[in-house]
């Protein structure tokens, strides 16, 4: 027998008739792709004798997908509903970085080796595009990548993913995967035209790891290079273990991967040679604030040779950067769905959880003002109270450009909590 589900209201508060005593449960589709889905992203309730229900939803943002489930004796029914809550929409969220490319019998496959198998809410429309060769994709009800595309294809070839929305073709690509099986270092970033690959001069490490020593160079990647800051401020042992030195001079970075045949994280270990891009005297990507000191560099080059390219690490969310460096899961927290003692404790707990804050969108707060950067990952360095008030202290992993008037400017800085709540729209945070 089905289970009788029916939704009254779905806004920011969903309303509904079930069965008496029925356990209802809203889920943010929307959001989904941030991260494996947490308790900060689900809300759920007991419907009254009568079955009747009401609970908010979190983070709602009009015309997001929101899924609502009930359970009980009778069975267990579930409804997609669109939210009709005010303000502006959100931009659609699509994951990309856990997806993996091979070229097999002429057609390409598909491989999600993110432990969250979500990666757009349903209805979203992908267009995959190699040369000449387009794809339209529109993610399913489950919210999964697809297993296989019917384009012509070989290890090394760059698969452009655009997302298009309300039926207008998207003119700016939201992510380049590439085809893996190649051989060889990754291709450099397309815009990287002076980039050559020179050896690697320097040491593994100088004076250990330091907060300071990570610096995004020139590729998209601040969501790796701020969890390379953030776990140097909880734990740098754990960057130190995960590269070991050969006698012939090359590197293992013992990267991880989600299988989820074995529901559990597996070696995705990369052999790195000492060979770095570099252009006028300096490294290209990834680099570190101490002259000649090599491991952010070399941690990013085993990622972007996984995933076959420097193109292909731009554009991630926090999470997917904790499973690829050390095999742990990071949960997500939408600041505009907990309040202000949340997000404080967050900032506390940066100390023992390496944490991530990630700024708003564009055009959605004064980001050039405030010299801050928007939609930019920023590593979470603590906190401290001060005649009253809270600040959060954060670093950029520019490692330049901050507020103006917080000293030097190595990109580490402090900010009020007010402010961290303004100009920032979510935290990532991970035991490692």
């Amino acid at each position: 027998m089905t289970l009788a589900l029916q939704i009254l209201r779905h806004g920011s508060t969903i309303e509904g008739v079930t069965a008496p005593n029925a356990t209802v449960e809203v889920e943010n589709l929307s959001v989904a792709p941030y991260a494996p889905t947490t308790t900060a992203l689900v809300t759920r309730t007991k419907a009254d004798s009568l079955g009747k229900f009401r609970l908010p939803a979190a983070a709602v943002r009009a015309g997001d997908v929101l899924r609502v489930s009930a359970s009980g004796a009778a069975g267990q029914r579930t409804l997609d509903v669109i939210a009709d809550a005010t303000g502006s929409a959100r931009r659609p969220e699509v994951e990309v970085q856990g997806l993996r490319l091979t070229a097999e019998r002429g057609r390409l496959t598909v491989r999600n080796v993110l432990s969250n198998p979500k990666i757009a809410a349903p209805g979203t429309v992908l267009r995959f595009v190699s040369g000449t060769a387009e794809v339209r994709y529109v993610v399913s009800d489950t919210g999964l990548a697809p297993d296989a595309l019917p384009i012509a294809a070989k290890p090394g070839d760059d698969v452009d993913v655009f997302v298009d929305v309300a039926g207008k073709r998207a003119k700016k690509r939201w992510a380049t995967l590439t085809v893996g099986g190649g051989v060889g270092a990754p291709s450099p970033e397309r815009d990287s035209k002076k980039a050559a690959l020179l050896p690697a001069i320097g040491a593994l490490f100088v004076d250990g790891v330091d907060v300071r020593d990570a610096r995004q160079g020139d590729v998209g990647d601040c969501w790796i290079i701020a969890t390379l800051k953030a776990i140097a401020f909880t734990r740098p042992q754990a960057l130190k273990d995960m590269i070991i030195e050969r006698a012939d001079g090359s590197y293992l970075v013992k990267l991880q991967r989600w299988s989820p045949a074995k529901k559990a994280f597996e070696s995705a270990a990369q052999i790195v040679p000492p060979l770095l891009y570099a252009a006028n005297g300096a490294l290209t990507y990834g680099s570190s604030r101490t002259p000649k000191e090599l491991w952010p560099a070399i941690i990013e080059r085993a990622y972007a040779q996984e995933k076959g390219s420097y193109d292909a690490i731009a554009v991630g969310y926090p999470y997917a950067a904790f499973e690829a460096t050390l095999g742990v899961k990071g949960s997500h927290t939408p600041f505009d769905a907990v309040d202000d003692e949340a997000i404080w404790l967050s900032i506390l707990a940066s100390k023992k959880r390496a944490t991530l804050a990630v700024t708003r969108p564009p055009k959605t707060q004064p980001f050039k003002a405030a010299r801050l950067v928007e939609d930019h990952a920023y590593a979470v360095l603590g906190g401290r109270e001060k005649n009253g008030e809270r600040f959060v202290t954060l670093g950029n992993p520019w490692g330049e450009f901050e507020p103006a008037g917080d000293g030097e400017d190595d990109g580490i800085f402090e900010l009020s909590l007010a402010d961290y709540r303004k100009f920032f729209a979510y935290s990532c945070a991970a035991n490692v």
